[in-house]
């Protein structure tokens, strides 16, 4: 029988891709800026339309050098398509075939881009299975946005659609953790100090709530981290209102009083062989 997920303090995520507002062009996206071959010439003269502000120039020119075969190119025109700029509105059936074309080139951001519109079923008919293979293409490369996507996915299931699977779930929030997504961390604790894993863990859980406060605490925001969820955003499902960054500092506090010393110093041990990207 499938368990009941524990109320938690953060929820389960909508997807993380850039639905409803779409990642603008100008260079934005997986690669936009190292085209090379067929593709640069089109690239370079399109990016000197955008500046001058003429979108719709810049637009055709894109498309000219992604009809290049080029997946960098095609990722960013599908973007701009979805958001509509340069368009008299958005086209998300269009901006679908260019993530298709550059999901087969072998392009992560567009493979994570095309499984947001088919979970959501926008400009394309709603395929979860498929939208699954396309987040492990991704999140297996370290994608990290593909790597929480999945969590979220496998961590409370979709009815008839992704059968739920915690340690699954928590693979995935380990290996966007390791990259210092404050959210993924967050959400790995939370599952070890509630006992998803059968007990509860509170020396692997206040691990991974430190891992959370390194990220806090660092003098940059890490760009995957911002890009799942900003330390500052308010959680609307927080009773308090809490930003995501308070949430980590009040949780690794209260956590923090109720071990002691010799756990504390385990959780500390734990942290240290974690092998977390460098901030």
């Amino acid at each position: 029988q499938r368990r009941r997920e524990k109320e938690a303090v953060i929820a389960l995520a909508p997807p993380t891709g850039t639905l409803p507002e779409a990642k603008g062009s100008g260079g934005t996206g997986s690669g936009a800026g190292r085209m090379v071959g067929a593709a640069a010439p089109f690239f370079q003269q399109a990016l000197i339309a955008y500046n001058a502000g003429d979108v719709g120039a810049a637009l055709e020119l894109w498309t000219r050098a992604a009809e290049t075969g080029d997946a960098s190119a095609q990722l960013l025109v599908g973007n701009m398509y979805l958001s509509g700029e340069g368009l008299e509105a958005a086209n998300p059936e269009i901006a679908a075939g260019w993530f298709e074309r550059s999901a087969r080139g072998g392009n992560d951001e567009a493979r994570v881009q095309l499984a947001t519109l088919l979970r959501l079923g926008h400009g394309v008919p709603q395929d979860y299975r498929r939208a699954v293979a396309l987040l492990y293409e991704a999140g297996t490369n370290g994608h990290a946005v593909a790597q929480i996507d999945l969590a979220e996915l496998f961590v409370a299931g979709v009815e008839d659609r992704v059968a739920q699977n915690v340690p699954h779930a928590m693979d995935w929030y380990r290996l966007a953790g390791k990259q210092n997504v404050a959210l993924a961390q967050v959400k790995l604790a939370q599952l070890h100090l509630e006992g998803f894993t059968g007990v509860p863990d509170e020396v692997v859980g206040l691990a991974w709530l430190n891992a959370a406060v390194r990220v806090a605490l660092a003098p940059e925001e890490p760009e995957w981290s911002k890009r799942v969820l900003p330390l500052d955003t308010v959680i609307e499902t927080d009773p308090d209102g809490r930003t995501l960054r308070r949430i980590i500092f009040d949780m690794a506090d209260s956590y923090r009083a109720k071990l002691s010393e010799l756990q504390l110093k385990q959780a500390d041990a734990y942290l240290a062989r974690l092998d977390l990207a460098p901030l």
